[in-house]
């Protein structure tokens, strides 16, 4: 068989969509096929920084943005100018695509990559939301519409209620639908332990700086062994104690990282919860306010003893941060890399 072109498009919506995806393109690489990388923002960065040999195509930015106030009405109006961002985005892969032709299409979240004629694949593990009943139909009617131009869906994600994703993956929807397996770029390293916490910081502004200015509140002056990754380039920081600070690291530095970490602290969103199984991890986790699907989850995973949850606010972190149990290893058929590659391979 012929080498297979295979465009790989992961929203640009905090790094999660990116970096889970980066495992998918190895395997992509691994079966003797030409991937190429599509997205925006840091996420296209990332991408570009990890394969930089690979093609790469910029496509529109959301622009989604995290206000203060008002965030119901922000939504309500940002969900028309999403629509417009798909059909945007969709003119720029029909484009790129008459001329240079692809044999597949692996999209991450972002709706508007697909071609008609050409098999296109959805990732994505929110197909129900946390929301009132109402509102919920309402919301997954719209996201069936969004949905329905792709040929299949992937859930990054074993079935059954011992999933991680909980009911966000639980609906039934006319595409489809494929569970994979969770996807993390990391792999447990056998590495001593150098650090009590590691505090990586992520997701939209101005959230992510709110919760940096608190936790230096908070732990600015704790004895712990920390190491703090602030999750931007351009952020930087006087040392705080002993602790090691770093802007933003990479894909390997990271991983040592946090396997050198007893204990790490993050945002709850869905590609660090992977991320936490696949390294055993003990972890705490702080939502993203007016995101209820990192609210679900971090109540969903806190009530696990080695995760806790706390507010924005950080009430009662450091009783959290003293009293988490050791991971469990995480269950074999979380990460069976078979999955993925069986996947990849009915369609190549």
């Amino acid at each position: 068989m012929s080498p297979r072109r295979v465009l790989i498009a992961p929203l640009n919506w905090g790094l999660g969509h990116a970096t889970r995806c980066i495992p998918l393109i190895q395997h992509i690489l691994a079966l003797g096929h030409e991937p190429i990388l599509a997205s925006d923002g840091l996420s296209g960065h990332v991408l570009r920084k990890a394969f930089p040999q690979l093609s790469f195509l910029a496509l529109p930015s959301y622009n989604i943005q995290y206000p203060i106030k008002w965030r119901a009405l922000y939504w309500w109006k940002k969900a028309k100018d999403l629509e417009k961002v798909f059909s945007n985005e969709h003119g720029v892969i029909r484009n790129y695509i008459d001329a240079n032709p692809v044999d597949l299409i692996i999209s991450d979240n972002r709706y508007g990559v697909y071609y008609e004629h050409i098999p296109s694949v959805i990732i994505t593990h929110q197909l129900t939301f946390p929301f009132p009943v109402g509102i919920r139909e309402i919301v997954c009617r719209k996201v069936d519409q969004w949905i329905a131009p792709f040929d299949q869906c992937w859930i990054p994600d074993i079935p059954g209620p011992n999933n991680l994703s909980g009911m966000l993956s639980s609906r039934s929807i006319k595409v489809p639908v494929t569970f994979i397996g969770p996807m993390s770029r990391f792999v447990a390293l056998d590495v001593k332990k150098e650090y009590d916490l590691a505090v990586v910081l992520s997701g939209p502004e101005p959230y992510r700086q709110i919760l940096l200015n608190d936790l230096l509140q908070v732990l600015g002056k704790s004895d712990r062994k920390m190491v703090w990754i602030l999750g931007d380039p351009n952020t930087k920081l006087p040392p705080i104690g002993d602790s090691e600070v770093y802007s933003y690291l990479g894909g390997r530095a990271l991983n040592e990282m946090l396997c050198a970490s007893d204990i790490v602290l993050s945002r709850s969103g869905y590609s660090s919860i992977m991320d936490y199984y696949r390294l055993n991890r003990k972890a705490v986790l702080v939502p993203t306010p007016g995101q209820p699907e990192q609210a679900y989850l971090a109540k969903r995973h806190g009530k696990r003893p080695e995760f806790a949850t706390v507010g924005n606010r950080l009430i009662g972190l450091l009783e959290q941060l003293e009293h988490l149990a050791p991971l469990s290893p995480a269950l074999p058929e979380l990460y069976a890399n078979e999955t993925k590659i069986i996947a990849l391979q009915e369609w190549l």
